[in-house]
């Protein structure tokens, strides 16, 4: 089991920045903040992914704080705190945001970053692939994220927190969500079961990770 915390060198995009909090090979999860808010606490731009598909890995959003758009080519759904959706692979989507500092976290299927495909984009980036952009002036730490011996926060808040062993004997908080062995070959919207974390097994032992929400 692989686990990174580089929220010191989030990858910068137009829209904010994003980094990889876990990654195992099979399944990975991501840390997305849309609309960075101005000092004045309104949104600095406008903030919205490139209306894109995954050809191969399905996606699981899970709103964290703010609120988001995932918008389709079928329609739109809003997503507030302690809420989610499945995103299957071949499917157009986008992700839009009216508040600042709108926070996501993202678990994908297989775990492959590059995986993209742009229909539109308001930043002019239809043609590109995944961009590794690397900004030396942002951290992910001076917009609230502090990576603990357990977990991840924002702004004193846990938002993503680890343990180990079976997930049964588990407080669940309010808004969590689960997603069981997703790496043995369950699709992910096969793996939705009841709030509360996320499961890994590695040589017979589990470890796993509580989503919790607030707002």
């Amino acid at each position: 089991m692989t686990i990174r915390f580089d929220i010191s060198n989030p990858v910068s995009k137009p829209w904010g920045f994003e980094f990889e909090y876990f990654d195992n090979g099979r399944f990975s999860i991501w840390v997305l903040l849309l609309g960075l808010a101005h000092k004045s606490g309104y949104l600095e731009r406008p903030s919205a992914t490139s209306m894109h598909l995954h050809e191969n890995k399905d996606a699981i959003a899970f709103c964290v704080s703010g609120e988001v758009d995932i918008n389709t080519e079928e329609g739109s759904t809003k997503l507030t705190p302690g809420q989610h959706i499945f995103l299957e692979a071949g499917y157009y989507h986008q992700i839009s945001t009216c508040f600042p500092n709108s926070i996501l976290i993202e678990i994908e299927s297989p775990s492959d970053r590059t995986d993209i495909r742009r229909l539109k984009d308001m930043y002019g980036r239809e043609f590109d692939g995944y961009v590794w952009t690397r900004n030396a002036y942002l951290n992910a730490a001076s917009h609230g994220f502090v990576a603990t011996d357990n977990g991840l926060n924002y702004r004193n808040k846990p938002i993503i927190t680890s343990f180990k062993g079976n997930p049964v004997e588990v407080v669940l908080p309010y808004g969590g969500l689960i997603l069981t062995r997703p790496d043995v070959g369950l699709r992910l919207s096969q793996s939705i079961d009841y709030k509360g974390c996320i499961v890994a097994e590695k040589e017979g032992h589990l470890e796993g990770f509580i989503l919790h929400s607030f707002d």
